[in-house]
């Protein structure tokens, strides 16, 4: 199976494709991620490197023709480590991010083209899903949110049954701490437990018909 994968692995969209701005455009041909210098950069697929060398305001940059016929292309690389004319995989490693050419700060430029030219842009987020990797991200997210969801569940309904049933005892005459801890607990000198568990602070003062809570056996 042809592997296909994002650009980078870890890089938040800064500017979306189409999002209107000072580009010779007058729209943004592609997407950013923002990622700091250094971050590995991949091919998204299977092709042949066509460019790889600077490219005036993209600075370092490398574009793959696809196995489908298109082109992606990876921009502002600090690294190139490809060359023109070699095979690459999904996944596999073109460069590294940088901040080469006309940018602000360190980001990948990626696109994807119909035709390897300015005005043979795509929507690249569109173009990644029409090979199902929006889709495997997407349906990654829930399943993670379905299990996590699961757990807590789980968690919440072994709680329930840990829990040991609140029990109390009702003071009858002669009865002391001691005498009390001894019959339901098995052991006299648990009284304190009691003691401290209804806010007794003179084990002596009990009163007859006082409800007690006893703490689990």
């Amino acid at each position: 199976m042809t592997s296909w994968t994002m650009p980078v692995a870890k890089g938040r969209v800064t500017a979306k494709y189409k999002k209107p701005g000072a580009w010779a455009a007058g729209f943004h041909t592609g997407v950013d991620f923002g990622c700091p210098t250094g971050t590995p950069v991949s091919s998204v697929g299977p092709g042949t490197v066509v460019v790889a060398g600077d490219q005036g305001a993209y600075g370092n940059c490398v574009i793959v023709q696809m196995s489908d016929g298109r082109f992606t292309l990876y921009a502002h690389l600090s690294r190139i480590d490809v060359k023109a004319g070699q095979g690459v995989t999904g996944g596999q490693r073109l460069g590294l991010s940088g901040a080469t050419g006309n940018v602000t700060g360190p980001h990948l430029h990626f696109e994807a083209r119909t035709a390897n030219h300015y005005n043979g842009h795509t929507d690249p987020m569109a173009y990644l899903a029409s090979h199902g990797v929006a889709k495997a991200g997407g349906a990654k997210k829930s399943t993670a949110k379905k299990a996590a969801a699961k757990k807590t569940t789980a968690r919440k309904s072994t709680a329930k049954k840990a829990a040991p049933r609140a029990s109390t005892y009702t003071v009858k005459s002669g009865d002391t701490l001691g005498a009390i801890a001894q019959a339901k607990l098995g052991n006299a000198a648990r009284y304190p437990e009691i003691a401290r568990l209804n806010g007794i602070l003179n084990p002596d003062h009990i009163t007859v018909g006082q409800k007690l809570k006893l703490p689990p056996k």
